[in-house]
């Protein structure tokens, strides 16, 4: 169910009419309103209904709290009274973006919501040999000895290539 906002018009002290006045609702789950994630990944779509007395939207966004154009990567696809934001962010820096939906009637009156999307560049990864020697000879019958690297930074993880399948476990 969409909530009402109502308008309230005021004339000498005394409250003569109220009347339904634009309105915006969240119509994905309230967590796609809130969203941090590492660029190059997919945000989660957010979508707005307008209802009430509203004709339209009115968007405004902001990166880092400064008013931009809406960023490439972003997509605000429109049907009928609905709206929906996608994307994935491709920023090389960690920037937080905010989308402020208005829904309007053309008047004055208009209610607003807004989502935020922190975007945050990962830190480069890093590989780190910690114990052992990397470049060590074999001889049939004889055993290396063990090599340790660790990951870390912005790497999820890592992967082991190029060796036999007796040299690791």
């Amino acid at each position: 169910m969409q909530e009402q906002h109502y308008r309230l018009i005021k004339t000498t002290g005394v409250v003569s009419s109220a009347c339904a006045g634009p309105s915006i609702s969240l119509s994905s789950t309230s967590v796609t309103t809130n969203q941090t994630l590492q660029t190059g990944n997919e945000i989660t779509n957010i979508v707005y209904t307008y209802g009430g007395t509203a004709t339209s939207f009115e968007v405004v966004y902001k990166a880092n709290g400064t008013t931009v154009s809406k960023p490439s990567w972003l997509s605000a696809t429109t049907s009928g009274s609905t709206i929906t934001f996608s994307g994935t962010p491709n920023n090389t820096t960690t920037t937080t973006y905010s989308i402020t939906i208005n829904s309007t009637d053309g008047t004055d009156d208009s209610d607003a919501l807004t989502a935020t999307i922190a975007a945050v560049v990962p830190s480069p990864a890093t590989l780190v040999l910690t114990s052992g020697t990397a470049s060590q000879t074999a001889y049939t019958g004889s055993a290396i000895s063990t090599v340790v690297y660790t990951y870390g930074g912005g790497a999820m993880g890592a992967t082991v290539t190029g060796l036999p399948n007796w040299s690791y476990s």
